[in-house]
């Protein structure tokens, strides 16, 4: 930290491994993801409201957690989604070896995801935040559409979606979570 002069806590759950000394003599920026209303307690808005006194602006990504914010913070607030550049087209010139490297069947219509769809306490119960309901809802009126669908998924606590796919008859490939961030981003461009 030390010749630094902001600190950006991007994960707020690690706020308290940052020396205090640093958060008040740096500023501070943090992103909220999302709010949970339903898990947000007496217990989370203390914590909340101990580490808004070292905030001196919050980032979002969504319009949502924006208001959220807007009735628990008088800290300024800037809504920005995710390093989002819609003017970059990124393109994959060998899309055959990523077809090859992970079994992926040319012939099926591909949907990609990589997002946590489980809770961590219990790899059972669905993590809502995240929306793997409404997944599963866009994943079935697409098959209801498109008969060749296979959802390919990566990454950690896929638990909810690939039981939905067992009793929704869903045609779901894992990929594993070890695969790193530059593989499904090249699965995703494939995908596009």
């Amino acid at each position: 930290f030390g010749k630094k002069d902001l600190i950006w806590i991007i994960a707020p759950w690690t706020w308290k491994k940052i020396p205090r000394y640093f958060l008040k003599s740096k500023k501070v920026l943090c992103t909220i993801h999302h709010i949970d209303e339903d898990k947000f307690d007496h217990e989370q808005e203390n914590e909340f409201k101990v580490r808004d006194k070292y905030v001196d602006h919050y980032h979002t990504i969504s319009n949502k957690t924006y208001h959220q914010l807007k009735q628990i913070t008088k800290k300024p607030i800037t809504e920005i989604p995710w390093w989002v550049n819609q003017n970059i087209w990124f393109d994959i010139n060998d899309k055959q070896y990523i077809y090859d490297k992970f079994r992926l069947p040319e012939d099926k219509y591909l949907i990609g995801s990589f997002q946590r769809d489980t809770e961590g306490y219990d790899l059972k119960s669905p993590k809502l935040s995240k929306g793997p309901d409404r997944l599963i809802e866009n994943i079935m009126e697409i098959q209801a559409i498109k008969k060749n669908v296979l959802v390919i998924l990566a990454g950690k606590r896929r638990q909810y979606v690939i039981e939905k796919r067992e009793k929704k008859d869903l045609s779901v490939s894992f990929i594993g979570k070890s695969k790193t961030t530059i593989q499904i981003i090249a699965i995703s461009m494939l995908i596009l």
